[in-house]
């Protein structure tokens, strides 16, 4: 029945979606889904409806204890190390809180077949309880260095190759101190893949619905009051602190001399080293507007 996807999946107290996020992952269409869950000791009943439908439907397996995490990424850390992929022809990620339209899975299997690509991810269409929808434009186009600014898009729009997995895997295996590892696991896989020479494609078209809630571990970031929020981020320096993380790892990883230098550069980022990243700035994040913020936050010492 078509290729066997494995979706990895972090949930925690997220019983108000899962049922409605895990029909849609389940009714994909031309593909053979095994869905594996790690629960983060959910305490609304997440776990115990997890477990039955683990005893009733053989597609679906929930990994074995309570993690007790507190953090998406590190739940979703986990599942990349835990889970077995052995008979996986790819691997996709999965919120507990959105809907996928039931084609997604088969769409991405044709663009990476079509792209000649390792992993794949897409836009997304925000939605509210409202009604409210809005279009999270993710495709501008690759720069040489924008996976050590930013990931692909919502983690929730990947699927990978086995191989990226686990060369992931690897990755994570290696590090001895888990601290060092970024929050963002999306952001991880897409750095891990462009260090290793790997090709990435972003589709234009929006393949799943991301549900927004007062809960999102991430959310959209638009409007004034995420902006400030955002803000306030880089001026503790959150921003920075996960950029160099990333920076740290792809140095471990990359053989290519350029990208090495402009980690050592972000890693250090001494008086002479904000100039020369200024430099870099047209191969920074993907959006303009971005780019140009991030030189003066670089230049300014902001950043």
């Amino acid at each position: 029945m078509g290729n066997k996807v494995v979706v990895l999946m972090a949930t925690y107290n997220g019983m108000s979606w899962l049922p409605e996020q895990v029909e849609s992952i389940l009714r994909q269409s031309n593909v053979n889904v095994k869905l594996i869950v790690s629960d983060d000791a959910s305490s609304d009943g997440s776990r115990t409806w997890l477990q039955n439908l683990d005893l009733s439907d053989d597609r679906v397996q929930l990994l074995p204890g309570k993690i007790g995490t507190g953090s998406p990424g590190k739940n979703f850390y986990r599942l990349i190390l835990d889970a077995d992929i052995a008979d996986a022809d790819f691997i996709a990620f999965a919120d507990q809180d959105d809907i996928w339209l039931t084609h997604k899975l088969a769409d991405q299997i044709e663009q990476v077949h079509k792209y000649d690509v390792c992993a794949v991810s897409s836009n997304v269409v925000a939605f509210w309880a409202d009604g409210s929808r809005y279009l999270i434009n993710k495709s501008e186009p690759k720069n040489k260095f924008d996976f050590l600014f930013e990931s692909a898009g919502p983690g929730c729009s990947f699927m990978v190759k086995p191989v990226l997995l686990l060369q992931a895997r690897e990755v994570l295996e290696k590090t001895l101190n888990k601290a060092t590892l970024p929050e963002l696991h999306d952001w991880f896989i897409y750095a891990v893949c462009r260090a290793f020479g790997e090709k990435w494609h972003i589709d234009q078209r929006p393949l799943l619905k991301y549900r927004q809630h007062g809960d999102n571990a991430v959310g959209v970031n638009f409007g004034m009051r995420v902006t400030i929020s955002r803000f306030n981020y880089i001026r503790r320096g959150w921003y920075r602190g996960e950029v160099q993380k990333i920076s740290r790892i792809v140095m471990g990883i990359t053989t290519n001399r350029e990208l090495h230098d402009v980690c050592l550069l972000l890693t250090r980022l001494s008086f002479l080293d904000r100039c020369k990243l200024i430099l870099t700035h047209p191969y920074t994040r993907r959006n303009y507007f971005e780019r140009i913020l991030l030189t003066l936050l670089i230049a300014s010492f902001t950043f």
